[in-house]
């Protein structure tokens, strides 16, 4: 099965308080708010809700709201097994894709530091070997 995701409509769009309303009742978070990359999967939708284009496109129709009966279907018994990959902390679903360029640019930051600190420690340790030499020599 094609999985397609839709944007939220627009802040100031009649239908956007009606697919928040939607993400919170799922979700059991009565605070949760979309950012402006927030998506929802087409199965949340009605297929008469959709349509496609000559394309092959999928679109929603102006009147398309997420429907809570398709939720209540999509459980755990579709899952043939848990996912046992490990999400990292860079890679959380909860991150935006802006956070996520972002905290991967850290990460590269961070490394390229090391890199300098650590031929810094060698060069401090050479110096102190040295040092060492040169005063076993004045004895």
């Amino acid at each position: 099965m094609i999985y397609i995701f839709f944007r939220f409509p627009r802040p100031g769009h009649e239908k956007r308080e009606r697919w928040i309303k939607f993400v919170q009742k799922n979700r059991n978070e009565e605070t949760w708010l979309p950012s402006e990359h927030t998506v929802i999967c087409s199965e949340h939708f009605k297929n008469e809700d959709k349509y496609i284009t000559k394309t092959g496109r999928q679109y929603l129709k102006k009147c398309a709201v997420p429907y809570d009966d398709n939720y209540s279907t999509l459980g755990t018994s579709k899952l043939v097994e848990p996912i046992s990959e490990p999400v990292s902390d860079s890679e959380s679903i909860f991150n935006s894709p802006r956070k996520i360029v972002l905290k991967n640019k850290l990460s590269k930051e961070i490394t390229a530091k090391k890199v300098p600190s650590e031929k810094f420690k060698k060069i401090k340790r050479q110096n102190r070997y040295l040092k060492k030499k040169c005063m076993s020599y004045k004895l």
